[in-house]
This record gives structure tokens, C-alpha cells and sequence, in this order.
């Protein structure tokens, strides 16, 4: 499942630009106030393919409206309306995501606050996070971009480790955008909390936002990244690099170079062992073999080969 806004600090923000119209966003905000001005990301992504909204584009909305102040995003990827855009009038919405537009940098969004990316590697521990907890702290409680070098100095972070504190907080609802992408706060409970427990504050973020973005094992990731559409990517990929054709004539081997190539991204994208367990490593051949035999759409059968329609040799 795809992630929503929340974790736009560490870049992940699918299409920075505010591609989509006013209209686009008038239209969806419309149906999710016909939906008790809630909805989970994937009935979002139902509404707006039967809307005729590309994916880019409810990112688009997303992002705006969530940066805004007029979205809420939870743990679990459910969207909420704020009262005060559930019980607008339809009429203004057009005209509310259009001044959004133009007060909302999102390609600044993705710049880091200190000068480097958020990185797993980087986690500080939770002592160190209370540090930088504490930093904002006194610094009522907000970060602008300008003041980036000030609290590193204060906080005694590294440029990575401040990166990836801030991200963790963001996403774990500690932090929050304040009037735009340039200045995150804290909200009132974290604002006003006893310094003594951030710690344990820093430690529980930083558990609920690695464990939802990071699987911990293989399996995790076939399960949680791979499926059969992730599979038929790459038996397209490896038509596409073998001018249009996946040679299939010997089948075990197909499924080896399949198998092998999803074990690639596994270490590669994910820095993970490239080992399946033999349950999940069964499971996946049985996939590819099933693939093989009764090829999607995309692919033309014929003896001993699958050639990939959508392309150029």
C-alpha cells in the first residue's frame, strides 16, 4: 500500500509542482464531504480514478490540503477533513485550494531543513532526539528554516541525524507545518509536556515511523511491497531489456531470473539480506510459474516466449 503525505519531509513527495486544478481539488473535496468528510487512502484512490483524477494529481490535493491545515492524516493512512473545510461551502472550494496554491511552495517541501537527507543510518538515539526536542522547545516551540543552524548548534546533532529527528517527529504527529512548508511547530501537548519523558516520546516515533516504512525482514518485503503486480513489472522489465521478448522455453530458469531480480531490490532499495524464507521463496515461485502460464494483458503468448506489447524493441 501506498504511503500518504505525512513523510513529505524526507522527500518522498510523489509530485512536487501543484499539478492539479482548483477544479480537480473542488471535486474531490465534494466527494469526501459526501463521504462524512473522511476517507482511507485507498477509497481516496477509488474516488478519484472514478473522478477521472490521476494519482499525481490527489497527491497534489493531498499535499496542499494536509499542508494547509486542512487535512489530518492518522497512523494508518486514514484522511480527515478539518472541520473547517467539512463544513465550508462547495462553492469557496475552488477558491480555497487555489490561495493554497499560491502561499504553498511544495518543491520547498522536499529541501532538507539541514542540509541532509533523512537516512535510517542517522536515527539518533532517544536521548539525542530529546535533545533536539528540547532545542525546539526553546525556541517556542517552532523551527523555521533559518533558524536550522542556530538549534544544530544547540541541539549538538549532526546535519543527518536533525534531518531524520525532524522527519520522525513529523510523521509521528509531533511536529506540524506552520504557515507553509518552511516552519514546522510543535503541537500544545508536546509544546507544554515535561521535558523528562522525551525520551520516551522520541523512542515511541521513532518505532511507530521505522516500523511502518522500513519491513525488517525478506518476507516483509514481498509481502508488503510485491505482489503479482510487482512481479509483472519485472517480467516486463526483463522483456523490455531482451528486445521486447521474455524467453520462457526454460521455465525454471525464468522464474530463477525473477526470482533473482526481486531479491535485487531487496538488497539494493531496501539494504536487506537477499534471502526469502523457503515458505515465502514457494510461495513466490508458484506466483511466477501461475504468471507464466497465464500472462496478463500486457504480454502476448506464444511457444516458449511472452513478448511485452508496449514495446519498441
Amino acid at each position: 500500500m501506498r504511503q500518504a503525505v505525512p513523510f513529505v519531509l524526507a522527500a518522498t513527495l510523489a509530485a512536487p509542482g501543484a499539478a492539479a486544478t482548483p477544479e480537480t481539488a473542488a471535486a474531490f473535496i465534494d466527494a469526501m464531504r459526501d463521504a462524512g468528510c473522511e476517507m482511507s487512502l485507498e477509497t481516496a484512490d477509488d474516488t478519484a480514478d472514478a473522478l477521472g483524477i490521476e494519482v499525481e494529481d490527489l497527491d497534489d490535493v493531498l499535499d496542499l490540503l494536509f499542508m494547509g491545515g486542512l487535512l489530518d492524516i492518522d497512523q494508518e493512512d486514514n484522511l480527515n477533513l478539518t472541520p473547517a473545510l467539512c463544513e465550508g461551502d462547495a462553492a469557496d472550494d475552488a477558491q480555497v485550494y487555489a490561495r493554497l496554491q499560491d502561499e504553498i511552495d511544495l518543491d520547498a517541501a522536499m529541501e532538507p531543513f539541514f542540509g541532509a537527507p533523512a537516512s535510517v543510518e542517522a536515527v539518533p538515539t532517544p536521548e539525542r532526539g530529546a535533545l533536539f526536542l528540547s532545542a525546539i522547545r526553546g525556541n517556542d516551540c517552532a523551527l523555521h528554516r533559518d533558524d536550522a543552524d542556530t538549534l544544530l548548534t544547540t541541539a549538538g546533532l549532526t546535519p543527518a541525524e536533525a534531518e531524520t529527528a525532524l522527519v520522525i517527529l513529523f510523521e509521528a504527529g509531533h511536529l506540524r507545518f506552520v504557515d507553509g512548508p518552511n516552519a514546522v511547530g510543535l503541537p500544545d501537548p508536546v509544546c507544554s509536556a515535561e521535558p523528562a519523558g522525551d525520551a520516551a516520546l522520541f523512542e515511541t516515533a521513532t518505532a511507530q515511523v521505522i516500523g511502518r516504512h522500513r519491513p525488517g525482514n525478506p518476507d516483509a518485503v514481498l509481502a508488503e511491497r510485491f505482489g503479482p503486480e510487482g512481479i509483472e513489472a519485472v517480467m516486463a522489465f526483463l522483456a523490455d531489456t531482451s528486445d521486447c521478448v521474455l524467453d520462457i522455453s526454460d521455465r525454471e530458469d525464468t522464474v530463477d531470473s525473477v526470482v533473482a531480480f526481486l531479491a535485487f531490490n531487496v538488497t539494493g532499495v531496501y539494504n536487506l539480506p537477499p534471502d526469502f524464507s523457503p515458505v515465502a521463496e514457494d510461495e513466490l515461485r508458484a506466483t511466477i510459474a501461475h504468471m507464466l502460464d497465464v500472462p496478463s494483458p500486457a504480454f502476448e503468448a506464444a511457444p516458449g516466449q511472452l513478448t511485452l506489447i508496449d514495446c519498441t524493441p
